[in-house]
């Protein structure tokens, strides 16, 4: 009898062993196929957790504020209720049976959501397990894409100020004038700091524009329109390379031009966000004051009569709020906020303000056009090299071994590949590895000196956990960041 128990007991031991290790492998599939946005990685965990038996999954923000669930009604909660480590209170907030367990924990750096979970039944403590392992590891992924977030604007931002402060104060002027309209239209917090944001970047793909085009004194002609045109597509594209994930924010830089009748570029696009089209506003807004190098300044008198003839370009609400504010308090207000940031701008340094730097010379010198059309060489090549990158980092698992072989041949005599997990080795690419150079590569050596050779080592690890060792027969040429970034967004 004694032995019956200890059999099963063995069994039962085997079976919870098996579904940990499932667990933990169906964490690490959700991860690989999580679209890089904070909303995607909400809806793959909300998918997650009903794998492992939650019945009821609510994600807030720490203000309180429903994000997402599985269910349909979302109720907002006092914030205080998700920071207190009880819950009683928080099940009632949420009309929960008190008997039913839930599990409270935080998303991202410092706690920035909170994801609650409800079971209909007691889970088992090592599904307990797996659930807390899956909500911390979408935690840290949470965390590193708002810090990539906040990177990628605090650089393309010093990028526009540093190249181009045309650009840069017409930002800035749309952001106060698209800030005051949202608040007047009752976006809430969240809703205005993205708008804040969109309007410094919207114009960040003008970078990418010829200069003797985009700061042409005279009317451009119908090619060199169509070249304008394109820095909507090529913003947006070089934001989401430099790491900007936020879909509301590249929506309004791409579809800043879009028309309600369907006129618009690039898509010709009607169904926008309240976001985008009370950000065009503003654009048109500041357009309408500004002298520019196309266009002679109409005015504020223009104003209201300018923003009558948008209906039907413009949702009528937006055109009202903007005719209400021009002649409100607020506008004065923004005026002279404007013009106190114009007089304090230092004179322009041409030295960095490239775009200004380079017209001039051009100016001077005629001879100067060869170094203009290396400017442009070079930036088509990034431009190039970056997209190239792109379309690489989608590789499937079928054509792992060729990208890696052929990427990192290109550093020198390559002789042998060896994939490593958790210290035991799962891959060996290419030549076969004796004992003593497969020692050492675990070692993590530099260098090793056999049978007359010296074999080098060169060490990566993928996102995934990969630790990949790549030897070479001599010296091999120095990891480039772009290769790097491929190796590291390998899935095997």
């Amino acid at each position: 009898m004694r032995e019956e128990k200890i059999i099963n007991l063995i069994s039962k031991i085997e079976a919870i062993k098996e579904e940990l290790i499932k667990g933990i492998n169906d964490i690490g599939g959700l991860f690989l196929k999580d679209k890089y946005t904070i909303d995607g990685l909400f809806k793959n965990l909300i998918k997650g957790l009903l794998n492992y038996g939650a019945s009821r999954i609510y994600i807030y923000d720490n203000k309180g504020m429903p994000l997402h669930s599985n269910i349909e009604k979302l109720p907002k909660i006092d914030p205080a209720l998700l920071k207190t480590k009880g819950t009683t209170k928080l099940k009632a907030a949420l009309q929960l049976d008190k008997n039913k367990k839930v599990a409270k924990m935080g998303l991202g750096c410092d706690s920035e959501y909170f994801c609650v979970v409800s079971f209909e039944n007691d889970p088992k403590n090592h599904v307990l397990v797996l659930i807390k392992l899956l909500i911390r590891h979408y935690s840290s992924l949470i965390c590193f894409l708002s810090k990539r977030n906040d990177f990628a604007c605090r650089l393309a931002l010093r990028l526009l100020y540093n190249f181009d402060r045309d650009t840069y104060m017409h930002s800035y002027r749309v952001k106060l004038y698209a800030q005051e309209l949202a608040k007047s239209l009752g976006f809430d917090d969240d809703q205005v700091k993205k708008i804040r944001l969109a309007s410094m970047l919207h114009d960040f793909g003008k970078l990418f524009i010829p200069p003797h085009i985009l700061k042409k004194p005279g009317k451009l002609d119908q090619d060199e329109f169509e070249i304008v045109r394109r820095h909507v597509t090529k913003g947006e594209r070089f934001l989401r390379l430099m790491g900007m994930t936020d879909d509301e924010i590249l929506n309004v830089v791409k579809y800043h031009h879009e028309k309600l009748d369907g006129s618009g570029y690039p898509e010709g696009r009607r169904d926008l966000s309240d976001i985008c089209w009370v950000f065009q506003a503003a654009d048109i807004l500041d357009a309408i004051q500004t002298s520019r190098s196309y266009k002679e300044s109409l005015g504020i008198k223009f104003l209201k009569d300018e923003f009558l003839r948008m209906r039907g370009y413009l949702p009528d609400k937006v055109i009202d709020a903007t005719i209400d504010f021009i002649g409100s308090d607020r506008f004065y207000v923004c005026r002279k906020r404007i013009l106190k940031k114009q007089n304090s701008f230092k004179p322009s340094n041409s030295i960095n303000d490239v775009f200004e730097f380079v017209n001039k010379l051009k100016n001077e010198n005629a001879g100067l056009k060869r170094e203009v059309t290396l400017y442009k060489k070079i930036i088509d090549k990034e431009m190039k090299e970056l997209e190239s990158l792109r379309e690489k980092m989608k590789l499937n698992k079928h054509n792992v071994e060729f990208v890696l072989l052929s990427s990192l041949e290109k550093l020198g005599k390559l002789t042998s590949v060896v994939v490593f997990s958790n210290g035991r080795v799962v891959s060996i690419y290419k030549d076969p590895v004796d004992l003593e150079v497969l020692r050492h590569c675990s070692e993590k050596a530099r260098n090793l000196k056999t049978e007359g050779k010296d074999v080098y080592f060169e060490y990566l690890t993928t996102r995934n956990g990969f630790d990949i060792c790549a030897i070479f027969e001599g010296k091999p040429k120095g990891v480039t960041p772009s290769l790097k970034a491929l190796i590291e967004s390998l899935a095997f």
